[in-house]
């Protein structure tokens, strides 16, 4: 039996090999190439190659007793730099983190000769898996330092230059236009060292494309792998969840990697969800035909790597064309120009004479193009595409807040830009961290029940700006859960602990509590702390609070409330704070609800505006397209398996789908008797009391379905159903029960 089974392995292996050479030979008619990746089908990682056209599969870096991870080739493709690290250390795994001393830039040749450390002074950066270093041209590349700090070496010198003063582990492009960690694309002025804070995108391995125009990443564990055009910030996929044009066993994907001239398309792929383990699971290597203007892929992926180890991280390189590309819409008037006499394939059937040609192409596709004069043959690319339907005029709300003037955070919901003009004219949006059951629901909305969403980069610019004008205004939309108990609980606090804050909005009991610090209330803002109104709990309220020297004003949906008290003194004694969601900084304070359309600006906001911003955010509200619930009582039938923390990593969370027999539907419209849920089994590296439930346990909760929730696409999602009828069924989501706190 055992012989059966390898022979069956190999015969797998063999047809594989076979279907993938029509592609190898696709993508290798646009010119000579190579793939190199990280595999540990030798026991420890080291880096393989394979040309593009299938031939040579060689293990390129030697047995040394290191680990060799994030290859990645020099412009003119002869040489590939890569990091070592001591045995058993990983920069991202549940390994023994590397030390000081125990990692090295280094350099190899393409044909595996001159390995030559370039630094030990390198690691790899904070992107969520393995990606150490840009090329800027075939002298110079940029790397992480032990310190954090993004470094430009120069090989011919051995120079280091620092480029930013920054200890967050990002890498800087090759055009030096932005910086780039896991998962955001940050501004960078290079001639200041300054990076301009960016909210976070969700998913890991950032990168950025050779020319400065895309940045691409994992948004989602498995697909899709998402790019971002960096001067529009129009977010779109390469490639999508579970991708038909990957085999069906192979469409689980990762490591995504476009190559230096933007033609190709690289990345690993293993069978299903479960086998995320980026250290174990049977990935392998594919490979795309790339559109080099919109990073779309336009070819099959061609699988390059045959292996049960892990294969990972790839790079590609393919030579340049001696001919332009041309792109454009069907149809393409094309012009070809090469000194002397030429013989011309235009790849579609037709032909030429000369050495100035033109030719059109009427169809959709993508053309291989050959001159040829004696022995000699230059090659070019011709991509041609639908001509584009014609754009619908849209209406645009009115967009919010009313007035940006001395805006300094601003956060509508997570999948807006939330950006603000800076005082040097830069534009910063601020990336949040949560913190425990802290979550996104369907709009995007921040969600807050035993957690909380800690806010980076903002805090030295809400001081700075409050310090210098006196003033204040917080604007929030918020939905309280219930009532406030303990109390007081913290919406939203720029503070240090609960003894020390510059001010906070809290609920105790049902009413709104705001206290601010000024050298008449002390260092809590508690002497005294001013109620301002009640709150209705259970339902969206917008709240709009203002305040400069001896005039405190509120409103409640734009109308004026009437504080008790009034406020005197200016902020010359704030402190350095952190500004957090949902919970004090040390905790304890932990507040239940939902919140949006939180900005906060240093200037008194007047009636005439209050009102005005108010309505400006009724309409955004009012625009959303509902999404049903239905609330039901069901008895577990079966679960996937729990995956454990190693096997989620780089990621926080994870969900996994269980299955259900509906025995009641208390509210809402639901026809299926059994249901594929949803529910948050880890969150925060914590695993959820969902993940311990047992068949044959019933249970009531709400649920929405899971195509409603698009929050949820960046995250990790084991699912075991995925044949028979699950793969036909509708998926739905487990909205997160509220934890019932101590006297409710």
């Amino acid at each position: 039996m055992r012989y059966i089974i390898i022979l069956s392995a190999c015969l797998a292996v063999m047809l594989s090999c076979k279907r993938a050479e029509s592609g190898w030979q696709q993508l290798a008619r646009f010119g000579d190439g190579y793939v190199v990746w990280e595999s540990n089908r030798s026991g420890q990682f080291r880096l393989w190659q394979r040309q593009l056209d299938g031939s040579g599969l060689t293990m390129l870096t030697p047995n040394d007793g290191h680990a060799h991870y994030a290859p990645h080739i020099c412009p003119d493709g002869t040489r590939i730099a890569f990091f070592r690290y001591a045995k058993g250390t990983s920069v991202y795994s549940k390994k023994k983190n590397p030390q000081r001393g125990e990692t090295a830039l280094c350099l190899i040749n393409r044909d595996g000769s001159g390995l030559k450390v370039l630094t030990q002074d390198a690691r790899i950066s904070e992107t969520g898996g393995d990606r150490g270093v840009v090329w800027i041209d075939d002298d110079r590349l940029i790397f992480v330092n032990w310190a954090g700090a993004p470094c430009m070496l120069s090989l011919s010198t051995g120079q280091i230059e620092i480029l930013a003063d920054t200890q967050d582990a990002c890498l800087v492009n090759a055009t030096r236009t932005h910086a780039f960690k896991r998962v955001s694309f940050m501004p960078f002025d290079a001639a200041r060292r300054k990076i301009t804070p960016r909210k976070g995108l969700g998913g890991c391995e950032a990168y950025v494309s050779h020319d400065g125009k895309w940045g691409f990443w994992m948004a989602g564990a498995g697909g899709p792998a998402n790019r971002i055009h960096l001067s529009t910030d129009k977010v779109s996929e390469i490639v999508e969840r579970k991708d038909p044009r990957f085999p069906k066993d192979r469409n689980y994907i990762y490591f995504p990697m476009v190559s230096r001239c933007a033609r190709l398309f690289a990345c690993g792929a293993s069978p299903g969800s479960h086998d995320h383990d980026h250290f174990t699971s049977d990935y392998d290597i594919f490979v795309a035909a790339m559109h080099p203007g919109t990073l779309s892929l336009i070819s099959k992926p061609v699988r390059y790597s045959f292996d049960e180890g892990t294969d990972r991280y790839p790079d590609v390189y393919q030579e340049a064309l001696e001919l332009p590309q041309q792109m454009g819409e069907a149809p393409l008037h094309a012009r070809f120009e090469a000194p002397g006499s030429w013989r011309w394939d235009f790849g579609d059937g037709a032909t030429g004479q000369g050495g100035a040609v033109e030719h059109v192409y009427r169809d959709k596709g993508v053309y291989s193009v050959r001159a040829h004069s004696g022995e000699k043959v230059l090659r070019g690319m011709v991509v041609v595409e639908a001509p584009a339907a014609p754009e619908l005029p849209s209406i645009r709300l009115r967009v919010w807040p009313a007035n940006t003037n001395n805006l300094i955070y601003v956060f509508q919901t997570a999948d807006q830009q939330n950006r603000v003009t800076l005082a040097d004219g830069t534009v910063a949006s601020y990336p949040l961290k949560s913190r425990g059951r802290a979550h996104l629901d369907h709009d995007h909305a921040m969600v807050l029940d035993q957690g909380a969403w800690l806010v980076a980069g903002v805090s030295d610019a809400i001081l700075a700006a409050c310090k210098e004008t006196g003033a204040l205004s917080v604007e929030m939309v918020l939905t309280p859960r219930t009532k406030a108990i303990p109390t007081p609980a913290r919406m939203v606090s720029f503070s240090r602990d609960g003894g020390h804050r510059n001010f906070s909005l809290d609920q105790e009991g049902d009413r709104l509590v705001l206290r601010l610090r000024t050298p008449e209330t002390g260092n809590n803002g508690a002497n005294p702390p001013i109620e301002l109104c009640p709150l209705d709990i259970g339902r969206p309220q917008h709240i709009l609070v203002s305040y400069r020297n001896g005039q405190l004003t509120a409103y409640k949906h734009g109308k004026l409330l009437h504080p008790a008290q009034a406020l005197q003194g200016d902020f010359r004694n704030w402190d350095p704070m952190q500004l957090i969601f949902g919970d004090e900084v040390t905790g304890g304070h932990d507040w239940s609800g939902t919140l949006e359309g939180v900005a906060i600006y240093s200037r008194f906001i007047d009636a005439d505006e209050a009102m005005e911003t108010f309505n400006r955010y009724l309409n955004i509200h009012r625009s959303r397209k509902k999404v049903p619930s239905i609330d039901l009582t069901v008895t577990l039938v079966e679960k996937s398996r729990v995956p454990t923390l190693a096997e989620i990593n780089p990621y926080r969370e994870g969900l996994g789908m269980f299955k259900y027999k509906v025995n009641d539907v208390h509210a809402g419209v639901l026809a299926e008797k059994e249901i594929y849920v949803a529910h948050w089994l880890i969150m925060d590296n914590l695993v959820q009391p969902a993940a311990k439930r047992k068949p044959g346990e019933k249970l009531r909760f709400s649920i929405e379905r899971f195509d409603h929730n698009p929050q949820l696409r960046s995250f990790f999602l084991g699912n075991d159903f995925n044949d028979g009828d699950a793969l036909w069924a509708e998926h739905y989501f487990a909205i997160p029960v509220p934890q019932v706190l101590p006297g409710e």
